[in-house]
């Protein structure tokens, strides 16, 4: 199901809650994509919107969690831009998505299509901002500006022009005040609570209804 559980839930909260420093893009943005790595997913996108990012100055590092067929060819990518371990990193599948999301300060999505990314609703969950396409199901999702940052790609046919609309939305979050940035955290957390934390049990209510 497409909705977050009270155990994923109350997990998610216990991260959110943990300590952590004053957000402060002067440093660096951390912004972690954790999925397949798979043309379907536009993966590639990753490196260049890295590499564009680092040619306009914006301070970020795109840690990179999954696996997949696209792995190879986007490490090779970053490694011919030069930008492999500086501002991109690879660390492969993990088994706890929550954790490393809960340790970023954004997360990323680079789709070109979607439905209600289980992603995205873990990452708003532990209080993390996304920053993703609006396609499909997302900006039911997500508030541009309010509890992340919407890219409008659906009608957008030149690859370059897609870039730089992910890397303007990072250029927002790069200009983020603190205090703005705790407003958005706490904004997930309460769009995840509201709409999307019982969305198993209403699946299961319609189901009910459903069958005579």
């Amino acid at each position: 199901y497409n909705g977050i559980s009270d155990e994923s839930y109350g997990h998610a909260k216990e991260l959110a809650a943990r300590p952590r420093g004053p957000y402060s893009p002067q440093s660096r943005i951390c912004i972690a994509y954790v999925g397949r790595l798979d043309t379907d997913k536009s993966t590639m996108r990753l490196i260049k919107i890295a590499k564009r990012c680092g040619d306009a100055k914006i301070p970020i590092k795109i840690e990179i969690y999954g696996d997949g067929p696209a792995r190879h060819d986007m490490e090779q990518c970053a490694r011919n831009y030069g930008i492999l371990g500086s501002l991109v990193q690879f660390h492969g599948f993990v088994d706890s998505p929550l954790e490393v999301m809960a340790v970023a300060d954004f997360t990323i999505l680079t789709s070109n299509a979607e439905g209600i990314p289980m992603s995205v609703l873990e990452s708003m969950s532990c209080g993390i901002p996304p920053i993703v396409p609006a396609v499909g199901g997302i900006p039911e999702m997500v508030r541009h500006g309010v509890d992340g940052f919407l890219c409008e790609i659906s009608d957008v046919h030149d690859e370059d022009h897609k870039i730089e609309m992910f890397v303007d939305a990072i250029t927002l979050a790069a200009h983020l005040e603190p205090g703005s940035y705790r407003d958005m955290q706490q904004n997930c957390q309460i769009t995840v609570n509201d709409r999307f934390r019982s969305m198993h049990h209403d699946y299961s209510q319609l189901l009910q209804k459903a069958t005579p």
